[in-house]
């Protein structure tokens, strides 16, 4: 089971905890935890934030790991602030999701492309 800090209020957006914020044209990478409520509501939703449909400038998701249950998504994204995909993802799902967001330390991450899963499609022209 998936533990979410009841400390945190539902859709949470956990800022640099350098209270910084980013410049315009520096790109983060950002990771969304959703906590799906209504699956049958929140996965048609969600193929919005996959296709990038409406998401702000400089924002685009880059990868997607549901758990099989269908109970929690993790996501990676990469954008200009943290507050444009809390946003986004906020608006597009709307009471289906609680999603929680912070920013990723590029300078400690790594990650490394796992064998068992496929690429992301192009999108449809």
């Amino acid at each position: 089971m998936t533990r979410y800090d009841a400390a945190l209020p539902p859709n949470a957006c956990v800022e640099p905890s350098n209270g910084t914020t980013p410049k315009e044209e520096d790109l983060m990478y950002v990771v969304v935890h959703h906590k799906i409520l209504n699956p049958e509501t929140a996965f048609p939703r969600g193929q919005a934030l996959i296709d990038g449909t409406g998401a702000p400038d400089g924002t685009r998701v880059l990868q997607f790991y549901p758990h099989v249950d269908g109970s929690v998504v993790t996501c990676l994204w990469e954008t200009k602030s943290v507050a444009d995909v809390q946003g986004f993802a906020d608006t597009t799902l709307g009471d289906s999701s609680v999603n929680m967001c912070y920013e990723v330390d590029a300078e400690k991450a790594f990650a490394d492309h796992p064998s068992g899963l496929r690429p992301k499609s192009a999108p449809v022209a």
